[in-house]
């Protein structure tokens, strides 16, 4: 079984749930979210410490953030990423993420 944990912005909190062997972590960039992350924070937390898998949430996001923020992370971590888009203003043919 693996867990995730979503909503997590804080290294002392993920450092924990590490040693605890959870390693899947979802960053939240939806704006009006309570568990809403700036992508600078993220990319400092990813920089911070190791992780297997992340996933980035996104609402109703304009592609060319997806695709900006995404690029970003990628320029930072070399691990798995997937991404969840909720919502259905977000125009998927204009995402361009391989």
């Amino acid at each position: 079984m693996t867990l995730r944990m979503a909503g997590v912005y804080d290294l002392r909190t993920i450092k924990s749930l590490q040693e605890k062997k959870v390693n899947h972590f979802a960053f939240d960039f939806r704006p009006r979210s309570l568990n809403f992350i700036q992508e600078h924070l993220c990319l400092k937390l990813l920089k911070s410490t190791s992780f297997d898998h992340i996933y980035l949430q996104f609402e109703n996001e304009k592609s060319y953030i997806i695709d900006r923020i995404y690029k970003n992370i990628r320029d930072s971590f070399d691990g798995k990423v997937t991404i969840e888009i909720f919502g259905d203003q977000t125009d998927f043919s204009t995402i361009n993420i391989p």
